[in-house]
């Protein structure tokens, strides 16, 4: 969910249409979690679909950037090493928020439901820390979405071994094994959270926007207005009316319904923008800017405003509760609850971009450039 770079290579213009999409996926996201029964019976409850626009747009820009690249191995340990300093600085900061919240609140590192189901906090606070799949969600629990980043940026990597031409198979054979494998292990018990993620239906948003960026590279530019806007019209139609989240529909459900609308919206965005067709406000390249900050530091923000809102409830006289209180019956409360996360979010991301996510970047950079880093 971040904009990749090889530290050793000149810097790239920056695809506007591309960030634009970025933080569209991120408000989707924040919308999905902040959903109330009051405010989002219908499109809300689909914005989970903000995931699958952040990986086809992952896949895009891990292909688009890395067409020139050497093919050996001190690309492919430079490839990993930008990417590990994109994710887990910011990842750390927010992630060891929450154990410290807990640990103060609760007198343990986990919330009241999780501490009954997990045996070995320290071992798991570790692997969530580390981004290593597991059977529990993460702390913060928007980082499984990050564990299939991780699993892409691997396996991709691989692909950086390889002459360019070679991609295209690869990326076939890769979602041929992802799709073989998925089938045979489907309906079993899966206790290897390692071998579900490497069969996820996921990875093949991953795979359809390193397509995406191939075709853009190519210069296959077809009707891309008209793409933009199917893709559009699929999206919206997605969101209205595919079928309530239900654990079946979230593995695999999702990449049939929304993967082709978010490669067409990427595609129509990128060919128009380069054909200086479309050209992007400022602020929505700045909020696709703040948007991996967004996507971890929202979900904080609604646990606070929903601790706050319990602890007013208990104050107020019961007649305001349908007016005030966040998840009571009442649509100004939770229209209020919702304002309020993206009133507190927003600053709060652009603030985590520019104070710490930047810096740790051109930290990261100035060690990759010291001499004998890249051996």
């Amino acid at each position: 969910m971040t904009m990749p770079e090889l530290h050793s290579t000149p810097a790239r213009p920056t695809l506007d249409s591309v960030q634009a999409l970025r933080g569209l996926a991120a408000v989707m996201v924040v919308f999905f979690h902040a959903q109330t029964a009051e405010l989002a019976p219908g499109i809300w409850a689909r914005g989970y679909a903000g995931v699958d626009l952040f990986f086809v747009i992952s896949g895009f820009i891990l292909t688009y950037v890395s067409r020139d690249y050497t093919r050996d191995l001190p690309t492919v340990a430079r490839f990993l090493y930008a990417r590990a300093t994109r994710v887990y600085p910011l990842w750390w900061v927010f992630a060891l928020i929450l154990p410290l919240y807990f640990l103060v609140t609760y007198g343990a590192p986990l919330p009241p439901d999780q501490s009954a189901l997990i045996t070995n906090p320290p071992a798991y606070i570790l692997k969530s820390l580390l981004l290593w799949p597991q059977s529990e969600m993460p702390v913060l629990k928007v980082g499984w979405t990050l564990i299939h980043e991780l699993f892409f940026y691997m396996i991709f990597s691989l692909a950086l071994l390889f002459r360019r031409s070679a991609l295209p198979v690869l990326l076939i054979v890769w979602a041929g094994l992802t799709l073989l494998g998925s089938w045979l292990v489907q309906g079993a018990n899966l206790e290897s959270p390692v071998l579900a993620l490497a069969t996820s239906h996921l990875t093949l948003e991953f795979i359809a926007g390193a397509f995406v960026a191939l075709a853009v590279t190519h210069r296959l530019h077809i009707q891309p207005r008209i793409i933009l806007l199917l893709g559009l019209a699929g999206l919206v139609a997605a969101l209205v009316l595919y079928t309530t989240p239900t654990p079946r529909s979230l593995l695999w459900g999702r990449v049939g319904v929304f993967t082709l609308p978010c490669c067409a919206l990427l595609y129509g965005s990128v060919v128009m923008e380069q054909n200086r067709g479309l050209r992007i406000p400022g602020w929505c390249v700045a909020l696709g800017n703040w948007s991996y900050a967004l996507y971890l530091v929202h979900t904080i923000i609604i646990l606070g405003l929903q601790r706050l809102s319990r602890e007013a409830g208990l104050r107020l006289p019961e007649g305001w509760k349908t007016w005030l209180v966040y998840s009571e019956p009442g649509i100004v409360g939770n229209l209020v609850f919702v304002l309020a996360i993206f009133a507190l979010s927003i600053p709060a991301a652009a603030l985590a971009h520019i104070y710490i996510e930047r810096p740790f970047l051109r930290l990261t950079r100035k060690v990759m450039q010291r001499p004998g880093a890249a051996a």
